[in-house]
């Protein structure tokens, strides 16, 4: 068993959310999202809350809402949002929007690149008072609750570029997944959420301060579905 607490802060707004990964390679299998209850039909495509952001702006994160920068920076560069963590800090650095709609679309983010071990990249969501979130916790990819619940499977960069946590239509639950592309997604994880129609919506990078070489993490976007 792995575990790291995960503490989503900012200087500037104090603590924001709280949650606790916690890993043991179990979980549920995949799931293509075609059987029942899996929310099928978004299955096969992507759909815009009607905000987003593409990090074709000047100030980074202006678009999606506020940066959060403990201990490190955030550049942007040709569409893409570099998290540089400090070295040898406990770092927490990202974007955040608070009052985000939770609706169809949910809340997804394109990620090119992860921070290295024992670094975390993470998705984290605060509904009223529970917690969802999708971290890597090198290798493995961890899906986890407040609730409690974790689901955990092993890492892979390229089929699972994006991540997306979404309402289950079907159900008064949430649903996550993982894609290649932004179109065909794959189921990763379910939970029950209490009915809410906004969420406060983090995609951030955390390091420790035992961390001398945290590297980078690259984003392509948040909430911005790919080109048709």
């Amino acid at each position: 068993m792995r575990s790291v607490i995960v503490m989503l802060a900012c200087a500037a707004c104090g603590r924001v959310g709280f949650g606790a990964f916690a890993g043991d390679a179990g979980g549920a299998s995949d799931d293509d999202g075609s059987g029942p209850g899996s929310g099928s039909d978004l299955s096969n495509t992507c759909l815009s809350p009607g905000y987003g952001d593409g990090f074709d702006e000047a100030s980074p994160c202006k678009a999606l809402g506020m940066p959060i920068l403990t201990n490190g920076s955030l550049s942007t560069a040709n569409s893409t949002l570099t998290i540089s963590p400090d070295a040898n800090a406990q770092t927490t650095v990202g974007c955040m929007r608070a009052s985000a709609s939770f609706g169809a679309a949910g809340a997804f983010v394109e990620i090119s690149q992860v921070v290295p071990a024992p670094g975390h990249t993470a998705l984290f969501l605060t509904i009223g008072a529970r917690t969802l979130s999708m971290a890597t916790q090198p290798p493995f990819l961890v899906y986890s609750d407040s609730s409690g619940g974790t689901v955990t499977k092993g890492y892979d960069p390229l089929a699972m570029r994006w991540w997306r946590i979404r309402p289950d239509p079907t159900t008064s639950g949430a649903i996550a997944e993982t894609s290649a592309d932004g179109r065909q997604w794959t189921m990763f994880a379910t939970t029950s959420i209490p009915p809410a129609t906004t969420a406060t919506l983090a995609v951030f990078v955390q390091t420790e301060s035992t961390n001398a070489t945290p590297g980078t993490a690259t984003i392509e976007g948040i909430d911005v579905c790919p080109p048709s």
